[in-house]
């Protein structure tokens, strides 16, 4: 996709990429503001990911209640937790196939912003993953904490 004159793509990241679309750094401030920004986010995930089914990274669930549209690559795992929040590609070529779809059809891409949203912020936040954590540890005093935080700050954004 870097090689094709006919995207505009924007490279922010720790590391330098040895493509002209590299932007440099960017802070965690203006990170949320960068990706908000952009028609759509890549999700690329660790090659073992891919291979072996799980292994789900971070970054789609960040994107997502950030309210981003995402296209990813197909992991087993993440595909069975957000169905409808993903277009996701198994091949380089269907990936280009479904950037270039949603690039000329921006109505398709709000159904899946929005059960993105939805599905991230009702069952996949860092709340969510400690509670089950604490769950599985039989500590339930620590979960429902940790649930009751949840239900204070999304109402807060409500």
């Amino acid at each position: 996709l870097c090689y094709e004159n006919k995207y505009r793509i924007k490279i922010f990241g720790n590391s330098h990429w040895p493509v002209p679309q590299y932007c440099g750094f960017t802070t965690n401030e203006m990170t949320k503001h960068a990706l908000a920004s952009a028609t759509i986010c890549p999700n690329l995930s660790e090659p073992h990911s891919q291979v072996f089914g799980f292994d789900i990274i971070e970054r789609p669930f960040k994107l997502l209640s950030n309210r981003c549209f995402v296209v990813s690559d197909y992991v087993e795992c993440l595909a069975k937790i957000l169905p409808m929040a993903i277009p996701f590609a198994k091949s380089p070529e269907e990936f280009k196939e479904l950037i270039d779809h949603f690039l000329t059809n921006a109505m398709d891409r709000i159904i899946y912003m929005d059960q993105g949203y939805q599905a991230v912020m009702s069952h996949h936040t860092y709340f969510h993953r400690a509670a089950q954590i604490f769950a599985k540890l039989n500590l339930s005093k620590q979960a429902q904490e940790c649930n009751e935080v949840y239900k204070r700050i999304r109402a807060s954004l409500a």
